[in-house]
């Protein structure tokens, strides 16, 4: 079964700073409910990188393994393949818009 969304939210940041922090795999720990384990290769998110990290749930953790299909820095979008515990996998194109100078919008699709 295939179920596709997009969400979007509203960011009291300023898209550089939204960007900086999707654009920066290693900081992706701070931010999820999940501890990073390794970022290969290092360095900022591009292309064929693989994420993995280690989400707690139920006294466990359960393995969640990304890769980053492209990386569109002018325009702040960013594509990932998850997979997931469970045989979940997700594809999201992550795109990062300036509302203001202050507010950004995030739309995950």
């Amino acid at each position: 079964m295939t179920v596709s969304t997009c969400p979007t939210m509203i960011a009291q940041a300023p898209a550089d700073l939204v960007w900086s922090q999707l654009h920066d795999p290693p900081s992706y720990g701070g931010w999820m409910d999940a501890h990073l384990v390794s970022v290969t290769p290092a360095g900022p998110a591009m292309p064929g990188q693989r994420i993995l990290l280690r989400a707690p749930k139920w006294g466990r953790f359960f393995v969640v393994r990304i890769a980053v299909e492209s990386v569109d820095e002018a325009n702040r979008v960013l594509v990932l393949n998850g997979r997931f515990p469970f045989g979940l996998q997700l594809h999201n194109r992550i795109a990062v818009t300036a509302i203001d100078e202050r507010t950004s919008r995030v739309a995950f699709g």
